[in-house]
């Protein structure tokens, strides 16, 4: 089978990387001496870390609204390295995707903020070189799998929606990516991906 898929866009959480996010708030609570719990309550809770997501902020916004907010004690750098404690590379899916490059165009959507797109090519260069493109939430102003997002990637991207499949492990953003056009694959294991992909015409063999 000839694939039509000209792109395929991963996420980073639980896909590219492990996700950990009991490190970052471990380390934001250790640096300010708060309880964890109120350190959730004020970035997560709150809807902060949302807006962030969305564009709202700067990375130094971002970073100075923390400080004031959990009375963090951290210089940008050091608060650069705690938050990106959540995200753990993921061996098995570099590989893979290494594969998959000699096929098709393979690119990152993350909803994410701007303190992580800063952080990716001083912390995660094996990452940062082997997607293109690195297609943050805070760069295009929403959150998957809205509308607004979606229509913002396939502009980046110059291609039509059935021209890309998105590899999520969200079901409602799969859902939503489908109900808009794009193709989309449930993520469950580096193991069970190549035959996800192999409904698309993308055959991987194994390393």
């Amino acid at each position: 089978m000839t694939s039509d898929i000209a792109t395929v866009l991963f996420d980073l959480g639980g896909v590219v990387c492990r996700f950990h996010p009991e490190h970052r708030l471990h380390a934001l609570a250790s640096d300010s001496g708060l309880p964890e719990a109120t350190v959730r309550a004020r970035i997560w809770d709150s809807g902060f870390d949302r807006e962030c997501d969305e564009g709202r902020y700067t990375a130094d916004g971002m970073y100075q609204q923390i400080r004031m907010l959990l009375g963090l004690n951290a210089g940008y750098t050091e608060f650069r390295r705690m938050w990106s404690l959540a995200f753990e590379p993921e061996p098995s899916i570099l590989a893979f995707v290494d594969r998959l490059r000699s096929e098709v165009r393979v690119g990152l959507l993350t909803d994410n903020g701007p303190v992580l797109r800063e952080a990716m090519p001083v912390l995660f260069p094996e990452i940062d070189t082997r997607f293109d493109p690195m297609l943050f939430s805070c760069e295009l102003g929403a959150l998957k799998p809205t509308v607004k997002l979606l229509t913002a990637v396939l502009g980046r991207l110059n291609e039509r929606a059935e021209q890309v499949l998105l590899v999520d492990d969200s079901p409602r953003i799969v859902q939503g990516a489908t109900a808009f056009g794009l193709h989309a694959c449930l993520y469950e294991s580096v193991d069970v991906l190549p035959r996800g992909l192999a409904r698309y015409g993308l055959c991987i063999g194994s390393a």
